[in-house]
């Protein structure tokens, strides 16, 4: 729970399945409450922690389960006001069995940093820390666990309107060092034209987070393509409104 400089009083909590955020006035009153269920119906997960931006926007975070034994983190930010949905964003890798939140810190340019721990394949525990930009219509985050190797997740959510967000990670080389690659993320239409460029930058080796906003398209099939070193990888997505 947070209370802010008035006395307004955020909740976070978790249903079957569900985030849920509530606001509460300083007499007790409900002003606004917010659900977020994911489209499957495995029963679990926990909203962790409600924290009031410098702008007046709320932010609330979770975890949920996507399949039987696995969860992913999800982020949200409400208005601060009339609890609107101003953006969201999840954190899963295909590789992982589990990533749980555990705390949620926000510094004084509203960068938030999710910090908790993910079960690898080999059923050992990981230290996971995430870090996002308020930047609605372009989230990056960035983990401190150096991948072994390439990787490119499917989109969540998919069928998307308009939002989604990509998952991939970048490897360490075999030495130990880092790779400095050169990372382009593009989107492409089902006959081959390119609608979008979400990353052509160097990146560092790490596990990033790009959201893409179809806003402006229209419904149908859509491909996104990575191209990091020698690794090239394709996965398609689904547009519906």
């Amino acid at each position: 729970m947070t209370v802010d400089s008035v006395g307004n009083s955020f909740i976070c909590g978790n249903g079957q399945a569900t985030i849920k955020t509530l606001k509460y006035g300083i007499d007790g009153s409900l002003i606004w409450r917010r659900f977020y269920a994911p489209p499957y119906n495995h029963f679990g997960g926990k909203g962790i922690c409600v924290i009031a931006g410098r702008d007046n926007s709320v932010y609330s975070a979770g975890y949920l389960p996507v399949s039987d034994g696995n969860g992913d983190i999800f982020l949200f930010k409400y208005d601060y006001n009339n609890g609107a949905l101003l953006w969201s964003t999840s954190y899963g890798s295909s590789q992982n069995k589990n990533d749980i939140l555990n705390k949620v810190i926000i510094d004084k340019f509203d960068n938030i940093y999710l910090l908790g721990f993910f079960t690898a394949s080999s059923n050992d525990n990981n230290i996971l820390l995430l870090k996002y930009n308020d930047r609605p219509n372009g989230i990056i985050s960035n983990s401190n666990i150096i991948p072994g190797y390439y990787s490119l997740s499917q989109n969540y959510p998919n069928p998307f309107n308009p939002l989604t967000v990509i998952n991939y990670q970048l490897p360490a080389s075999r030495q130990g060092g880092t790779i400095n690659n050169v990372v382009n993320l593009k989107v492409y239409a089902a006959l081959g034209k390119e609608v979008a460029t979400l990353v052509n930058e160097k990146q560092n080796a790490g596990s990033y987070s790009v959201e893409f906003n179809g806003e402006g398209l229209p419904s149908g099939v859509y491909y996104y393509k990575l191209e990091a070193g020698d690794f090239v990888e394709t996965k398609r997505m689904v547009l519906l409104k």
